[in-house]
């Protein structure tokens, strides 16, 4: 993996959109960089307690909810999470640490919205507008504009409990954190922050990806005994012959769609909740894809993968499909995973462990 000398820089973040870089240097020693899909990034860090007592302008570097810690090589930022608080073990410190994101996790909504006919990726959009809109909150994330089809949120009916609009308001929308959460798993899409330098300035950028971010990458291939560092752990999935999958509308008046087989075995059933899914077709093609997912296959969550040209380290993004073999005495994998957690280390810069879900070749 082609990356320069590592450099740990601090930044001051006071919520009005820029971050002031105030240590270019900083002396902490970083375990793990992790990007995550859909998730908030995180980063593992420790310093020691003469460091914890650094200052500059007479304040100290390291304040909760006040620092910016980034991790840049090449040139390039490779994280960048706040300062949330510290864990003691003895003569050193442990910094729990958040990518900028994870900053509406908690925060309440304190206004009122009624939407109806809207686009998950609008309200996503104002939720964050909300958040740096309130003074001191603004950390200064820019986001995709990208559109989606889907629409949540119907006219008021009187008598009928199961329609409605979508609602956020001060009294009960307490966590906007969920609210993304939640909107990301119904609508379906993904988001996934993207670092770059502004000037003298670090930048977070939210991308986001209807149905998902990524794509197949055929070209690529991860290979027990060519670029996989070990044999991956391997579990067998649960056995299902039966999926039900609950797509678009409210009640009764859901789609579901089905899939299943007569194999001889107990009926096992899995239920999975798409509101994504706008018609019966759509519906029953999930349902198939989950049935041949889980039947008698292997599950495979975490890989350890060096840097080789059937898959640079570099060209490896989260949301990517990318074919996985491993023959073992007890087991041989051959599927395709989905990468959704990369975790990169300081100390080992030719290798990353990706964490990965098993996905339908079609």
């Amino acid at each position: 993996m082609a990356t320069g000398e590592w450099n740990f820089l601090a930044g001051r973040l006071v919520g009005d959109g820029s971050i002031d870089i105030i240590e270019t240097e900083l002396p902490i020693d970083i375990g793990s960089i992790n990007r995550n899909l859909s998730a908030p990034s995180t980063m593992d860090g420790t310093i020691t307690n003469e460091v914890r007592r650094l200052k500059v302008g007479g304040r100290p570097i390291f304040q909760p909810w006040n620092t910016v810690i980034i991790a840049e090589a090449s040139g390039l930022i490779r994280g960048m999470t706040i300062y949330r608080k510290p864990t003691f073990e003895g003569a050193r410190w442990s910094l729990d640490q958040i990518g900028l994101p994870g900053y509406a996790l908690g925060m309440p909504y304190t206004d009122e919205k009624v939407y109806t006919a809207a686009d998950p990726l609008n309200i996503f959009r104002d939720v964050w507008g909300h958040l740096q809109g309130q003074q001191g909150g603004n950390l200064g994330i820019t986001i995709d504009d990208l559109k989606s089809p889907i629409r949540v949120g119907t006219p008021a009916v009187e008598g009928n409990s199961e329609s409605g609009p979508r609602l956020m308001n001060w009294w009960s929308t307490l966590d906007l954190g969920k609210t993304i959460d939640d909107l990301a798993r119904e609508t379906p899409f993904d988001w996934m922050e993207t670092f770059s330098w502004q000037g003298d300035q670090p930048h977070c950028h939210l991308d986001l990806g209807y149905p998902t971010i990524g794509g197949r990458k055929d070209h690529m291939r991860l290979v027990l005994g060519e670029n996989l560092a070990s044999e991956p752990s391997v579990t067998e999935a649960d056995w299902v012959n039966q999926t039900y999958v609950l797509g678009s509308g409210e009640g009764r008046d859901r789609i579901r769609g089905y899939a299943g087989v007569a194999d001889g075995r107990l009926r096992r059933v899995r239920v999975v909740d798409d509101k994504g899914k706008a018609t019966k077709d759509q519906a029953n093609s999930r349902a198939r894809d989950e049935l041949s997912a889980l039947r008698g296959q292997f599950v495979v969550d975490q890989l350890d993968v060096f840097d080789h040209p059937n898959a640079r380290l570099e060209a490896i993004e989260l949301g990517d499909e990318i074919p996985l073999y491993a023959d073992m005495d007890w087991a041989e994998v051959d599927q395709h995973v989905r990468v959704v957690g990369k975790a990169e280390s300081p100390v080992k810069s030719d290798m990353v462990t990706l964490t990965v879900v098993r996905t339908v070749t079609v």
